[in-house]
């Protein structure tokens, strides 16, 4: 198992991308943390990951708007399951709405849940992965970082904030044997995605070089190899997972 013998933390991991990372992540041999704000779920997530090579999985409830329930959450993690040589920041939400309208608290909660989170997280475990001298952190952005999109101004600001996160984290600890990336989804199939209208996924598919959405494996894998030692030369990169929609195209039918 590539990945066997090591503790992984997901953030956001009991559904949707971040339970497809954990699955993809336990059957390569890692033991899971799932991370939730709500603990039952996080259990139950855990509970679905198979067991392979002796691993073992647990989930555990986590405030990420917290610095405190950060470091508590991760003292429990080191505690139960070993320190965490493997962190996914996952975790996030979309903030919708016209800049004109949205308040400066609305911008500081997109901030928060999808920037700040991941540095609070990344700062929580990287005194252990210092010691273990390795580790291997994934962001989780959005093509949107890059491309920006109209109506999700503190969305794609945020996720912006990411690259920079993980191009400079890629720089500070690479001498420590810590490698950091990210991987930028395209539009996947998740219940978010579900609640567009059909005319708006017509055109995602018609603007798509593989003609439709992603799902939350493809993802999955990628984060994965990136975590993996097939990645050991690769840091302070953005894979964009989007199935060629960043491609530009003369033929969008």
């Amino acid at each position: 198992m590539t990945l066997s013998g090591q503790v992984a933390i997901v953030t956001g991991g009991a559904r949707g991308i971040g339970l497809a990372i954990a699955r993809s992540l336990a059957r390569s041999g890692s033991s899971l943390a799932v991370l939730s704000r709500s603990l039952p779920d996080a259990e139950a997530a855990a509970a679905t990951l198979p067991d392979v090579d002796g691993n073992t999985h647990q989930g555990f409830r986590c405030d990420i708007g917290s610095m405190e329930s950060i470091q508590e959450c991760v003292g429990k993690v080191v505690e139960r399951l070993g320190v965490p040589t493997l962190l996914v920041n996952n975790v996030g939400a979309t903030s919708d709405g016209l800049m004109a309208t949205q308040t400066v608290s609305q911008f500081n909660d997109a901030l928060n849940v999808n920037l700040t989170s991941a540095w609070c997280m990344s700062k929580a475990v990287i005194r252990g992965m210092i010691r273990q001298r390795r580790g291997a952190i994934v962001h989780v952005g959005s093509v949107v970082g890059e491309d920006g999109q109209a109506g999700q101004i503190a969305y794609s600001a945020a996720k912006a904030g990411l690259l920079g996160l993980t191009r400079s984290m890629a720089k500070e600890f690479g001498r420590k044997g810590i490698r950091v990336n990210m991987v930028a989804p395209g539009y996947i199939e998740t219940p978010m995605t579900e609640r567009l209208p059909d005319s708006v996924r017509e055109l995602v598919r018609r603007s798509t070089c593989l003609k439709r959405f992603g799902t939350c494996d493809d993802v999955a894998g990628v984060v994965r190899f990136l975590l993996g030692p097939d990645a050991a030369f690769i840091t302070g990169q953005c894979l964009r997972v989007d199935g060629g929609l960043s491609v530009p195209m003369l033929d969008n039918t």
